[in-house]
């Protein structure tokens, strides 16, 4: 049980970390100044503007653009460092910690194994595997993180049995739910268990359309699926869907409120609006903007957890955001592309 001095003591420090939280929402990218990024005509010119922006500091150069994936990935970190440090409760750094270390582990994992032998003789052992990628399954301070060997050997065992990499990003996807759906449910916060029950739900269905083109069976739904209990979309719903024609996937999820995430916006493809959309990438955009629409739901909350989830998940989204930007400009992608990639901000 939990004194009531230590409640008080709790939401003073709550207090303090939304204030310092509601002064650093200034520093986020607006939509206005994602348009100026996204418009730069060169590296040069993007690189102008981030020296004006928060990340001042770690863009100093020309060349610092092109190791963006490391030095994006260290301001991530100190960024979940430094909630971590002034949160009462350390749930919401380490909730998008577990999606950033499964994401990094599941990546490993495949660039191994996309390198072993086709034929090989003798597959490596479990012992062998965990030692080549002990480092992602470790904290800061080298001790193994159970639920990362858990989820390590799972993919690893569902890898042996089906020999495809595409078994080992549905596993690690599932796992990953998992453990944020038990972490959101620890929090009984509303709009931290909102924002679970969609984002559980947007990458059921992502998985789901991934199974229909690969023209997988039914009977591997429950299999590759993570369906919470209180989910609206049960494993009925969805195999009805994945028995429905992919055109009429919007009608059939309109009373859940996702008819617009399979449907092409106006960006990259105007001929195209409204159309049935198949892309990977165009389902992750819709499905991270719907998701940013509930966290805007904290703004309005002076203080308190909310708060710092938001802004947390907000700062997640900005820093993917400035990958797809950079990397878009180093390959000289048109606007067009990259503003049918690039995320809604917080602000």
């Amino acid at each position: 049980m939990i004194s009531l001095a230590q409640k008080a003591q709790e939401g003073t420090k709550w207090t303090y970390l939304s204030g310092r939280i509601k002064a650093l929402e200034k520093e986020l990218i607006s939509r206005n100044q994602y348009q100026t990024l996204i418009l730069a005509k060169d590296p040069k010119e993007l690189l102008r503007f981030l020296s004006d922006s928060a990340y001042k500091s770690a863009f100093r150069q020309e060349e610092d653009l092109f190791d963006y994936e490391r030095i994006l990935n260290s301001q991530l970190a100190a960024k979940l460092t430094w909630i971590r440090k002034y949160s009462p409760q350390p749930l919401v750094a380490d909730y998008f910690k577990v999606r950033g270390d499964i994401q990094h582990l599941k990546s490993r994992i495949k660039s191994y194994l996309s390198k072993l032998p086709q034929q090989e003789a003798e597959e490596p052992s479990e012992l062998e595997l965990e030692k080549e990628h002990r480092d992602s399954l470790c904290s800061e301070q080298g001790e193994i993180i159970q639920e990362y060997l858990e989820a390590y050997r799972q993919i690893i065992r569902a890898w042996r049995e089906k020999k495809s990499l595409q078994v080992v990003d549905f596993e690690a996807d599932r796992k990953m739910l998992a453990i944020v759906y038990k972490m959101a449910e620890a929090s009984s916060n509303d709009l931290i268990r909102r924002y679970t029950q969609a984002f559980l739900e947007l990458k059921n269905l992502a998985a789901l359309w991934r199974l229909k083109a690969l023209g997988a069976p039914a009977s591997l739904i429950s299999e590759v699926l993570f369906i919470p209990p209180q989910s609206a979309l049960t494993l009925e719903v969805i195999n009805k869907l994945y028995e429905a024609p992919a055109n009429i996937w919007p009608a059939m999820l309109s009373e859940f409120g996702y008819q617009d995430i399979f449907l092409e916006e106006d960006a990259a493809a105007p001929y195209r609006k409204g159309a049935v959309s198949a892309s990977a990438s165009g389902l992750e955009k819709r499905s991270d903007d719907f998701l940013m629409d509930i966290l805007r739901r904290a703004k309005y909350i002076p203080f308190g957890i909310e708060v710092a989830f938001a802004y947390t998940a907000a700062f997640w989204i900005e820093i993917l955001n400035l990958k797809i930007i950079i990397i878009a400009k180093l390959n000289h992608l048109t606007e067009d592309v990259i503003r049918a990639k690039v995320r809604q901000g917080y602000v």
